[in-house]
């Protein structure tokens, strides 16, 4: 079994984009993301699939982005921000608390392209 703790494996930094809104010129909900905290986590591709998408396919890669449980809570992220790691920009669509430990949090996500 491996320590699910070690800081040897959460080397990369998770960059978290809290959600904001505002109104454009017309009156309807704008999306813009602003900077939040960062955490340091693991990144592991779950999948990757081709969806048919218009004239042609759109690639659909999801993660699972494993951090300390503590670093994730105390970044505020929630389900509606989004994650950028490693350059890449993810839509969360989970947060787990992992073995129900409090020790590791799984956030499963799928690349914005």
């Amino acid at each position: 079994m491996t320590n699910r703790t070690s800081s040897g494996r959460y080397w990369r930094v998770a960059q978290v984009l809290k959600a904001a809104t505002s109104q454009d010129a017309l009156g309807m909900r704008a999306d813009n993301w602003v900077d939040g905290n960062t955490f340091r986590c693991e990144l592991r591709n779950q999948s990757t699939t081709e969806t048919p998408y218009a004239d042609g396919v759109v690639v659909r890669r999801s993660f699972e982005i494993y951090a300390r449980y503590k670093s994730v809570r105390n970044s505020g992220v929630t389900e509606v921000d989004r994650i950028e790691v490693d350059g890449r920009l993810l839509r969360i669509q989970s947060i787990t608390n992992l073995g129900n430990d409090f020790i590791e949090a799984q956030i499963v996500a799928e690349e914005i392209n």
